[in-house]
């Protein structure tokens, strides 16, 4: 047996080892893991899909308003009138640089029926104060909004408190209540849709639908949409679910008012996560939870959000698990936890196998051994062959979704935007589905043990799955939220200071990044002196407006001027700070080709190795020619293949007559040795021989 050096040989007995069973088992597991969510994600496809062609096909039936409704006659006047009333509450915390855009979606429903809009915050000190009171009193006109200024929690976290000051601010005629994050981004027939399947079926305890998110080209935005992939499966059965989100629920309003199946005390006594408490409420109920094909949101990611937030955002989604409310649901959480710990990392483990494989079997090949002396077996190979199968599958799967929503998404808001899946870096996508499944077991191991985390500046303790002890204070945490990258204690609406470092590092790294057909991730502030006009610039309005007009008409009068609303885009951010960084990588790639380029060699500082130009023409020597002109009067030597003639150098050589010891030879080794300093190491341009 060849004797092979202690890497080789921990390669090959590493190798060895994942092809004993159990390693093989860990290994087609993997496999199946990947074809399961393949599958999962086809199904997906299909169901949104299917809404696509429907859609398509109310289209060419002449409904033009198809993204409201597939009936056109839904949108009559005798019909829109008597839609139910809805309140929207809108829980908020502090200001980015999509919250505007995302607001203004959600403000510019094209509801038919009576709507109300509840901006909650818990102070006027919150950044989103200002910026929420400048919108409303732009629209003030056309939409009933209001803002709400909750106070701090006691018993309960304060998204869940906003949440409950808003019901109670509520009209005393709205019949449901649809909670939004202010990182939903709206499309103009969500709330219509959502409450024509309430009204279709009663037995709905609440309605849920998910983001689409839009990473902005770092890994940590990759890892998060690869986190959300895998459950929003979950959403897109086209009714019944298990699964709810938080950022998108509407619900009865009496089920707040009269605290029917306990919602209002499960949430205020210790609630902590608003989903995960109604989820919990609806299983022990026996309650229905549907998510509409429809309910599909686009969510763009912070344009800076770095590593470090992505697993501060993964250490909060992995606390929920802590929380419960009855036993059964303990229960329920604990499976929830140990399965998604086991699958997490019986996903990672199948790749680090395959790596070792691939490794051992690239070192036998460069080292020369033969499978017979290394020992290694053919079933390693094998293995690494089946998962590279099972892993594209799975990523054409998970392409496939991602395409199909935002075709879906596309279509939903005609008027906005366009998405695209160029934005979309599929190898980043690959490295944040081994990261993300990698770092899930720790964080959610850590969170058990730790039983308590910091939520937006706020330090929240738990107890037997509920909330016992709230700390507040600027220092406790960050002062910018992980996905929105939102302002918690700045200036009252005012854009965030950026660093002009930090601003070329950022866009340094996304650089490289496809250019998008819509930009999800374009920064858009408020100054800090914001006037109402700025909000509303009324660019391309009269175009609209004729483009409007020209379609089929819907009797229903209210739907055309919101519609309008629509037309709203917002002001072009400044290119200044662009133009900076590109005048900067300019001057930088100047500075780096001066630094490079090589500089006139000075006389009595430089050896010089110079050729007969003017005697001697470009040719080809033999070294047997070469060997002919071993002399101080006539003198040649090669280096790196090159023939100079150095006779003229002979006497002013520093080291004497060493120069001629390869006179006549390969003077390669000597010239390049360590005699010489390294700015020695230079040979001119104007070589005139060349070596056969």
């Amino acid at each position: 047996m060849a004797a092979f050096d202690s890497l080789d040989s921990l390669l090959f007995s590493l190798s060895r080892a994942f092809c004993s069973p159990l390693a093989v088992f860990v290994q087609i597991q993997g496999c199946l893991i990947c074809l399961v969510l393949a599958l999962g994600w086809a199904c997906a496809a299909y169901v949104r899909n299917r809404e696509i062609k429907r859609m398509k096909d109310s289209s060419r039936r002449g409904n033009s308003f198809a993204f409201l409704s597939l009936d056109i006659n839904d949108l009559e006047h005798s019909k829109q009138v008597n839609l139910p009333r809805v309140s929207v509450v809108m829980p908020l915390k502090g200001f980015g640089e999509h919250n505007l855009h995302n607001w203004r979606s959600q403000i510019t429903s094209l509801y038919g029926g009576p709507l109300e809009f509840l901006f909650v915050v818990e102070s006027t000190e919150d950044p989103a104060y200002h910026a929420a009171s400048l919108l409303i009193s732009e629209y003030k006109d056309d939409v009933e909004a209001k803002i709400i200024v909750a106070g701090l929690s006691t018993t309960c976290s304060q998204k869940i408190h906003n949440q409950l000051v808003g019901v109670e601010k509520m009209h005393k005629d709205t019949k449901y209540v649809l909670f939004l994050d202010d990182d939903v981004r709206l499309h103009p027939g969500s709330i219509g849709a959502l409450t024509a399947e309430m009204e279709k079926r009663p037995e709905i305890f609440i309605q849920t639908g998910y983001p689409l998110d839009l990473p902005s080209g770092s890994l940590g935005s990759y890892c998060i949409y690869e986190y959300h992939m895998p459950c929003s499966m979950g959403f897109a059965t086209g009714g019944k679910t298990f699964f709810l989100w938080g950022g998108c629920m509407m619900m009865h309003a009496d089920d707040f008012r009269y605290d029917r199946h306990g919602v209002v005390s499960g949430l205020r006594d210790g609630g902590y996560s608003d989903d995960m408490t109604l989820a919990a409420i609806a299983g022990a109920h026996k309650r229905l939870i549907t998510s509409p094909p429809v309910a599909v949101f686009p969510h763009p990611l912070a344009s800076d959000l770095s590593f470090s937030r992505y697993w501060n955002y993964l250490r909060k989604q992995t606390f929920v698990l802590e929380s419960y409310t009855t036993q059964v649901n303990w229960i329920m959480n604990r499976a929830l936890f140990t399965s998604h710990c086991y699958l997490s990392w019986g996903f990672v483990a199948p790749y680090v196998m395959a790596s070792v494989h691939v490794t051992a079997a690239l070192r036998a090949n460069i080292k020369g051994y033969s499978f017979e002396e290394t020992n290694l077996t053919h079933v390693g190979l094998l293995m690494v062959a089946c998962l590279v199968m099972c892993t594209a599958t799975e990523l054409l799967s998970m392409w496939n979704l991602t395409r199909i929503e935002v075709e879906l998404c596309n279509m939903l808001s005609p008027e906005a935007p366009q998405l695209s899946l160029a934005s979309y870096n599929w190898v980043l996508v690959f490295i944040a589905m081994l990261v993300d499944n990698f770092l899930y077991t720790i964080s959610a191991v850590r969170s058990h043990f730790s039983q308590s985390i910091n939520w937006s500046g706020i330090r929240y303790h738990l107890k037997d799955g509920k909330i016992s002890k709230i700390d507040r204070s600027k220092d406790l945490g960050p002062k910018f939220t992980d996905l929105g990258g939102k302002n918690l204690y700045g200036r009252k609406g005012s854009p965030p200071k950026n660093i002009f470092i930090s601003s070329l590092a950022r866009s340094l790294a996304q650089w490289r990044q496809p250019k998008k057909s819509i930009d999800p991730i374009q920064p858009f502030y408020l100054p800090t002196r914001l006037s109402p006009s700025a909000l509303h610039p009324n660019l391309g309005r009269r175009r609209r407006r004729r483009r409007w007009r020209n379609r089929r008409s819907c009797s229903h009068g209210d739907i055309r001027r919101r519609r309008r609303l629509l037309s709203v885009t917002p002001r072009e951010p400044v290119k200044f700070e662009a133009m900076v960084i590109i005048a900067a990588v300019v001057l930088l790639g100047i500075l780096g080709a001066l630094l490079l380029l090589p500089r006139k060699r000075k006389s009595g500082h430089v050896e010089k190795v110079q050729s007969n130009s003017s005697t001697q023409g470009s040719k080809t020597y033999t070294k047997a020619d070469v060997a002919l002109h071993n002399k101080r009067t006539d003198c040649w030597i090669i280096i790196k293949d090159k023939v100079y003639d150095v006779t003229s150098y002979v006497e002013e050589h520093p080291g004497g007559d060493a120069i001629l010891t390869n006179a006549g030879g390969n003077s390669t080794e000597g010239f390049f040795g360590p005699q010489h300093a390294t700015r020695i190491n230079w040979i001119p341009p104007q070589e005139t021989k060349a070596l056969l």
